[in-house]
């Protein structure tokens, strides 16, 4: 049992231990953390319970710096949970986990509700921590609870994949913005230059956090040659298989290009040197003034990714300028089609005129092969009749 008194603050906490090393163990712990004025929430959960196992993944990953802030995030609101906090790692039934499903649907009244797909993203990170309790915390823990849990959940419509984003920005609403920017530079009130963001953002399809990486000396110009071209080098982007980013070498789109050439170029220093987070919130309130709903800075990377590939370039070379690893993620997630846009390209190829002309020789000679089928069936029929009455 710990009692001490931490300015005006008295903490007190016990917990039952099955053998006396293990208790005095934790208790010096306690103190020690206690003293440096670390977070105590790893102390105040139950050793045995499944918010003091997540707590601890998060530190234990913390050493390597192997744990994204979405993830740990996603640990710290499910350990906050009286469910988890009051549930032993061992005691985590299917009905326990459908229980959190429930809570974390939020639909009872005065709850946070939260969509199938978030509720999804919650019962995979704990059941990641669970099947990986023994080797990073040393905690025995089965995620099988989670497994026998997962069709209920889906039957329930507790859980579901999420859908990937369709929104993109619009022929009208690039001009909008355009607009708008302009005389958000024009009136010289405002520091960040939206318009250059803007500009550069929807065009060659970066996150805006990875505006505020971008420096001089990573791009490269060929202004000697005619028909200058460019590339730039992205330092430690996203990669879902590389901790802490990747670098990786972009071509510049034109209207990139054109966006650098405005602004310098320089030897060196931030290309966009402003505080991104000002950033963002600056374009929602600059979409909220124009009356333009449900669109995000990300979405610009999807209208880059889709305006390539309709402008004819191949999805392998897309790829080199959004920096996608993975096809299969680049073709679900960012690049939005639509059946008109297929439409006016076959209509481009092949004119409908044509279409109907070679559609109606087809169906004309279609005709002819389905008559001289059904003469060969008559004929073989009648030969088999002849051949039966002589066998009789």
């Amino acid at each position: 049992m710990i009692n001490k008194v931490c300015g005006k603050k008295v903490i007190d906490r016990s917990h039952s231990f099955s053998d006396e090393n293990k208790a005095r163990k934790w208790g010096q712990e306690f103190v020690e953390a206690i003293n440096n004025g670390d977070n105590l929430d790893l102390y105040l959960s139950s050793p045995r319970s499944v918010s003091y196992l997540l707590l601890k993944t998060i530190i234990k990953m913390k050493e390597t710096d192997s744990l994204s802030p979405q993830v740990e995030s996603g640990y710290k609101n499910l350990a906050a949970l009286k469910l988890l906090r009051d549930t032993p790692v061992n005691k985590l039934t299917s009905e326990a986990i459908i229980s959190l499903a429930k809570e974390l649907r939020g639909l009872s009244q005065g709850q946070v509700e939260r969509q199938p797909s978030t509720v999804k993203w919650y019962i995979d990170i704990l059941s990641s921590a669970l099947d990986d309790a023994k080797g990073i915390c040393g905690i025995r823990a089965s995620n099988t609870c989670i497994s026998d849990a997962r069709k209920p959940l889906k039957k329930l419509k507790l859980i579901s994949d999420s859908k990937p984003r369709q929104r993109l920005v619009n022929g009208q609403e690039y001009k909008r913005i355009i607009e708008h920017t302009t005389k958000l530079r024009d009136s010289g009130k405002f520091k960040i230059s939206y318009l250059d963001i803007f500009r550069f953002g929807v065009s060659q399809g970066l996150r805006l956090e990875e505006h505020a990486t971008l420096d001089w000396q990573d791009v490269n110009l060929d202004l000697e040659n005619e028909g200058a071209s460019a590339t730039i080098t992205i330092r430690s982007h996203k990669d879902p298989t590389t901790v802490g980013g990747r670098d990786s070498v972009s071509p510049l789109t034109d209207e990139a290009f054109n966006v650098l050439m405005e602004l310098g170029p320089k030897k060196s220093g931030p290309i966009f040197p402003y505080n991104f987070k000002s950033a963002s919130t600056g374009f929602t309130k600059i979409f909220a003034e124009l009356e333009i709903h449900e669109l995000s800075f990300r979405d610009f990377r999807r209208t880059a990714v889709t305006q390539l590939f309709l402008q004819g370039l191949a999805l392998e070379k897309v790829a080199l300028i959004s920096r996608h690893k993975c096809m299969e993620v680049l073709r679900r997630h960012y690049l939005v089609v639509q059946a008109m846009d297929v439409a006016n390209e076959l209509k481009a190829i092949q004119p409908h005129g044509k279409n109907m002309q070679l559609l109606q020789n087809k169906s004309s000679r279609g005709g002819v092969v389905a008559k001289t089928l059904n003469r060969l069936f008559s004929r073989v029929a009648a030969s088999v009749k002849t051949l039966c009455r002589k066998q009789i």
